[in-house]
């Protein structure tokens, strides 16, 4: 029975996430939690969020020490880097910032490239390793 059915204030989006998460059949089940916390968030704010990427840690390990930044750094401290470091692989064309975006994330682009626009005008792409921040500094 659908949760909704007991409990008005369950929105009813939330139904079928909860019927799946009881299946019977792990086949049919959500195979992470991210992929379940996703359909969470879609369901409950209307909109879909890019899960934390799964990469094994040797390969994130692996593929900071092949960026210049982080040449310098120690194995100790590149594991602290990757402990504290949110992973995400995103689909071409996402927006990750916009120009009126006020906040204090910093970026480092591991793979692939990000288009720098300025009212719709391209002004430059950053390769990887190249670092940003939503305050809009970049290095």
């Amino acid at each position: 029975m659908p949760p909704s059915r007991f409990r008005s204030v369950v929105p009813v989006s939330v139904d079928g996430i909860v019927l799946r998460i009881l299946c019977k059949n792990t086949a049919e089940c959500y195979q992470t939690w991210g992929n379940l916390a996703g359909y969470l968030v879609e369901a409950l704010c209307g909109l879909r969020v890019q899960v934390q990427y799964a990469m094994p840690e040797a390969e994130k390990l692996d593929t900071v020490h092949r960026l210049d930044f982080f040449r310098a750094f120690s194995d100790v401290e590149l594991w602290e880097v990757l402990r504290l470091a949110k992973w995400q692989r995103l689909a071409a064309a996402t927006t990750l910032i916009q120009e009126a975006d006020i906040g204090s994330s910093f970026f480092i682009l591991a793979k692939g490239g990000v288009e720098v626009r300025k009212q719709k005008k391209l002004l430059g792409v950053l390769k990887p390793a190249g670092m940003f921040r939503r305050d809009g500094l970049s290095r």
